[in-house]
């Protein structure tokens, strides 16, 4: 029998702080970037757990149903959350919420969830040899793979791209024929390896930081929830470490044992992205693999077509969040890391409210709200 993955995604309808100009462009594609990479995991999951966090979306999710294996897990309900942070009112949060809803929920179930791919909504999912991924993962447990991630650039736009990151080698500069390539334009295979290692002939590793310590100060959640790091507990190198960018893809395949000991954190630092593999990385027995052959293993982030095409000729000087970012010194940029940190008061671990068995009210439900339509 064909092996399977469980696919985790978050029907995001929220602003990411640190890249707001980029998640609130072009909200109107939303539910077309999600068709597609819906489609393109089709023959590849057992079970889809969709998360949202309001009614419109819970309403646009609901003719998803029809394919039988898919699960929306709704979050629009305040009772579920009482005096704890919730992605209602942070919807930024809503990956985190959703992944440690079923994490809880698949723990040992090995044999029925093997397997967990996370995704954002926007990318299309493709891959050259999908079972030598479940392979790779069978034989070391520790190992999760990302995938090389894939932007759509217009050609007007290449050369402003090209100054943003000027260290990007060309040959991350590449063809490819997706489902939304337009005039011949060029694709960038983003989060280009920082520090690597050889793994194997089709994977290489993306290394963490020898400066980190053999423990994560993050780990230090109390009994009943709260945390007192202090912010010189906390690294900011720790948060923000170069690294974390080679190893990222807004995606990966992880095994369930090592899905199950990831500890998925609320913390105000880039929360879209602790979800999308930051959690995962810093995890002390993760290993974090992308393909040697960027076509081999590789998501299409299609949001990042509408980001490309209104990029400024210069980026530095562009009057937008990533664009004043790009000018701080590192000294500055740490400082607004850890004031982030400090704003949204400690690490939060999330509750375990059972969403997952609440809300399986809406899908038992789905057949009457569809006689009703």
């Amino acid at each position: 029998m064909n092996k399977k993955f469980t696919t985790v995604i978050p029907y995001f309808c929220g602003l990411s702080e640190f890249s707001p100009d980029h998640t609130r462009q072009a909200m109107h594609l939303r539910e077309e970037w999600f068709r597609s990479c819906i489609h393109s995991l089709r023959p590849y999951t057992n079970q889809f757990f969709i998360g949202c966090c309001n009614k419109a979306d819970e309403e646009a999710l609901r003719p998803y149903l029809l394919y039988g294996n898919i699960q929306v897990v709704s979050f629009n309900r305040p009772d579920l959350f009482p005096g704890n942070l919730n992605p209602i009112d942070n919807p930024e949060y809503l990956p985190i919420f959703l992944l440690f809803q079923v994490q809880q929920f698949i723990k040992d179930k090995v044999d029925k969830y093997p397997y967990v791919y996370f995704t954002e909504m926007d990318q299309p999912f493709y891959c050259k040899d999908v079972n030598n991924l479940f392979d790779t993962i069978d034989k070391n447990p520790n190992a999760y793979i990302v995938p090389q991630r894939f932007e759509q650039i217009p050609s007007n736009k290449l050369d402003a791209r090209k100054k943003m990151f000027p260290d990007v080698p060309d040959e991350r500069f590449v063809k490819f024929r997706g489902h939304f390539s337009e005039n011949d334009n060029y694709y960038i295979v983003a989060n280009e390896p920082v520090d690597v290692s050889n793994y194997d002939e089709f994977f290489y590793v993306n290394k963490k930081p020898t400066t980190w310590n053999a423990k994560n100060p993050l780990d230090e959640v109390l009994s009943d929830g709260s945390y007192e790091p202090g912010v010189d507990l906390v690294s900011v190198d720790y948060l923000d470490d170069d690294s974390y960018g080679g190893a990222y893809g807004a995606a990966y395949l992880i095994g369930n044992e090592l899905f199950c000991d990831t500890q998925f954190e609320t913390i105000d630092f880039q929360p879209t992205e602790q979800a999308g593999g930051h959690c995962v990385f810093r995890n002390r027995n993760s290993i974090a693999l992308k393909s040697r052959d960027m076509f081999y293993f590789h998501v299409d982030h299609l949001s990042g077509y509408e980001y490309n095409k209104n990029l400024p000729r210069n980026p530095k000087e562009a009057n937008t969040d990533f664009g004043k970012w790009l000018t701080m010194g590192e000294k500055e940029k740490d400082t607004k890391i850890n004031e982030q940190f400090k704003k949204s008061s400690p690490p939060i671990k999330p509750l375990d409210s059972g969403v997952l068995d609440k809300t399986k009210n809406m899908n038992a439900s789905f057949g009457q709200w569809l006689s009703n339509k």
